[in-house]
């Protein structure tokens, strides 16, 4: 359409702006604000199911070829960095007896490059609040297990 248009009805120029602007604000109000999910019970605390998950960060790799990634953990609709990680994938809730990951925990990620692998879970502590934790393994460590230890502590 030719731009003369405009100039001459000056009104539609100005309410095509308005609609813009209005579009911007719906999706930045409505687009923007966590899901809302299910309360659950774990520990005898009620939690909403999307508190406390992990979620896999990629950074890329670096010019060895060598996987990076941030560990994030949900809580309120935001991301907070808990760790880091080369190789870093979900870990479903089916495989948590084989990684020694509580049966109870909200989350769990990590995984194995170059002979090692880090890996983080998520569990809610007896006040409420999140705890995560990390652990690793080692193909030549002459231990078992995955030396779990609490990393970081979201409080309720």
């Amino acid at each position: 359409m030719d731009r003369s248009f405009f100039v001459v009805f000056p009104q539609i120029e100005a309410m095509k702006t308005f609609h813009v602007a209005i579009t911007i604000l719906a999706i930045a109000l409505f687009g923007c604000s966590p899901k809302s999910s299910e309360i659950v019970e774990v520990n005898g605390v009620e939690t909403p199911t999307n508190q406390g998950a992990l979620q896999c960060v990629s950074l890329g790799e670096d010019e060895f070829g060598t996987p990076h990634s941030e560990i994030h953990l949900l809580f309120d609709g935001l991301l907070e960095k808990v760790g880091e990680c080369m190789a870093c994938q979900e870990i479903s809730i089916e495989s948590f007896d084989s990684y020694d990951i509580p049966k109870n925990a909200l989350s769990a990620c990590g995984g194995w490059w170059a002979g090692g692998g880090d890996y983080f879970y998520s569990i809610l502590g007896k006040d409420g609040s999140i705890e995560v934790y990390f652990g690793w393994q080692d193909e030549e460590q002459e231990d078992d297990g995955y030396h779990w230890e609490l990393k970081y502590t979201r409080p309720k």
